[in-house]
């Protein structure tokens, strides 16, 4: 098939363009920037302003959408990124006369104003649902692989201090996916009739506490932690200043509600539909990811702190 990648330059998007490509399936990606694969036809487009280039659109059997933003910033809103592209999406996918649509949302989604980027991830989705299309909806957890904010992040701050500060207990419940299991999740909803009008929440085999979690990271990089509790109300307010003061936070306002609720979901519809097998979030699979990371600020304390 011909499937047209929506959100393609993303860390998502660069894994699902390497598992088309192996699956033989042209691409056409449509994305601000290129991305890193060179494996599809590019086109600059931004999604949320640009006319979309119909007549090269109409020439694909399918639509990926994987575009999203874990936090709002100047004109990009949740709701002009989650809502407004799904639905210049699904409009295109009409007028081209495609009827197959893949959608990614994620496992927290739920219908919360309060909550601006559940809320849009799940008005998304009923959009979806309500299109008329054949379309197949995933919902992943927390995503982890070469790349991705999880791993990187956590890193980063094991190196940089011997204490973690965890949100609330660290009781919350995570189960984290491998990007290259999402990615294959795509191809096999792509490619199995048995997708057509379902969900499927895309999550790891182990149901794991967010302490257990750094815990495992930390063994990763073979390094001593201390992993302390930390009032919900006292990350709430690191989150906001460091989303005030950085371009790139370590954590956005939306993540840290996550966290807090936790992600988990039901692994055996996957399974069972699309043939996925996740693979455990194991210490041998995070050492493999953590190598080149550095500490946070590029140095470390953990010297001053012996």
């Amino acid at each position: 098939m011909k499937i047209l990648v929506a959100g393609a330059s993303g860390f998502l998007g660069s894994h699902v363009l390497k598992a088309l490509s192996r699956h033989s399936h042209e691409v056409l990606a449509l994305s601000r920037r290129l991305p890193e694969e060179e494996c599809c036809e590019f086109i600059a487009c931004d999604l949320t302003e640009d006319d979309l280039p119909l007549e090269q659109i109409r020439e694909c059997d399918a639509i990926v959408n994987l575009v999203g933003i874990k936090r709002a910033a100047g004109s990009q809103s949740f709701k002009k990124v989650h809502v407004d592209v799904t639905r210049r999406l699904i409009d295109a996918a009409h007028s081209c006369g495609i009827q197959r649509f893949i959608h990614i949302s994620v496992v927290a989604s739920r219908p919360d104003p309060r909550l601006p980027y559940h809320h849009t991830k799940w008005l998304a989705e009923e959009m979806v649902r309500e299109s008329g299309l054949d379309f197949t909806i995933l919902r992943p957890a927390v995503i982890y692989g070469r790349g991705d904010d999880m791993i990187s992040h956590l890193v980063k701050m094991i190196r940089f201090f011997p204490v973690f500060p965890v949100v609330g207990r660290g009781n919350s419940i995570l189960q984290p996916v491998d990007v290259r299991d999402v990615a294959a999740s795509v191809v096999a909803a792509l490619e199995k009739e048995i997708a057509i009008g379902k969900s499927y929440d895309v999550v790891g085999p182990e149901r794991l506490a967010l302490k257990e979690v750094v815990r495992r990271v930390a063994e990763a990089t073979a390094l001593n932690l201390y992993v302390l509790p930390t009032p919900i109300w006292f990350q709430r307010l690191a989150v906001s200043a460091m989303n005030r003061l950085s371009k790139n936070p370590l954590s956005t306002p939306a993540q840290l509600q996550m966290l807090v609720d936790g992600l988990y979901g039901e692994q055996q519809p996957l399974q069972r539909d699309l043939g996925i097998e996740p693979r455990t979030f194991s210490v041998k699979a995070i050492r493999e990811l953590q190598t080149a990371i550095p500490p946070l600020f590029g140095f470390s304390l953990r010297l001053c702190c012996r």
